[in-house]
């Protein structure tokens, strides 16, 4: 199951499923609620391109570092340097 947890059109389940992937979770829901309530749905990957305003890629990077599941994510490379990156990839 790849999981895609920012909603945004919906598009996702689509375009992932036209590449042969079948098994795709994108729903519109509060990703940050599930997450503060362990409520992430169960998944083998998170594949995502997440929003870059605000504290969202931080966030998610966060996320993604303790739930030391596999990821991909598409954000900027400036953002490598940021503090929240590094410290994030300091516990993977």
């Amino acid at each position: 199951q790849i999981y895609d947890p920012y909603f945004c059109d919906g598009g996702v389940v689509r375009k992932l499923g036209a590449l042969g992937f079948r098994d795709v979770i994108n729903e519109n829901r509060d990703f940050y609620a599930d997450v503060a309530a362990a409520r992430v749905p169960p998944h083998d990957a998170l594949v995502t391109n997440p929003p870059y305003s605000g504290d969202h890629v931080a966030r998610i990077v966060a996320h993604v570092a303790r739930s030391l599941k596999p990821f991909a994510l598409l954000i900027p490379t400036y953002y490598l340097g940021r503090d929240a990156w590094r410290t994030a990839a300091a516990a993977l």
